[in-house]
């Protein structure tokens, strides 16, 4: 719920500063990823079966406005579902769900902003979706085996390799 009533405040900051600073936005958003993740590695609570509502809440319309800011909603689900003490397979189906349920609005809130060339470059990434789906199986394959500490760590290490790629591409390129 959070997640949709924040995607379209992240979509008008991102309007906001399309004339040119959407990079700095990017690296400032990808060095708060790095400082969350290095704070809740340090710090770590132990996982369990229920965390407060409020953090669903935060985590939500957290990954509702960096979607819509910077195209990376993702990480606050990832730190939401790594709290809990959920199996692998109800860890992924929570970020699939979630990924599922927001990205259609996402989608009606930039091409109502930016008009329905949105429409054709979404059509380009519909193209590529037996790509995602081969890499996704490819994933649950060479994952199948893997208990939870070893899928949490590989998602923290993608979160650092995000947030890193994040702030440090501009300015290699």
């Amino acid at each position: 719920f959070w997640q949709v009533l924040a995607m379209p405040l992240g979509v008008v900051a991102m309007l906001q500063i399309l004339s040119g600073a959407s990079t700095f936005a990017r690296q400032t958003v990808g060095a708060a990823l790095l400082v969350l993740i290095t704070v809740g590695t340090r710090f770590r609570p132990q996982p369990r079966s229920r965390v407060a509502p409020v953090w669903g809440g935060v985590a939500g319309a957290c990954s509702g406005f960096f979607g819509g800011f910077v195209g990376m909603g993702g990480p606050p689900l990832v730190v939401y579902a790594i709290a809990h003490d959920w199996g692998k397979d109800r860890f992924r189906v929570f970020l699939w769900s979630q990924f599922l349920i927001a990205n259609p609005l996402l989608l009606a809130v930039l091409t109502l902003r930016l008009g329905p060339d949105v429409l054709r470059d979404a059509g380009y990434g519909l193209a590529l979706t037996p790509a995602i789906w081969a890499g996704m199986w490819l994933g649950f394959f060479a994952t199948r085996h893997w208990d939870r500490a070893r899928l949490d760590t590989a998602a923290i290490a993608l979160l650092y390799l995000l947030g890193a790629s994040s702030v440090l591409l501009p300015m290699l390129l």
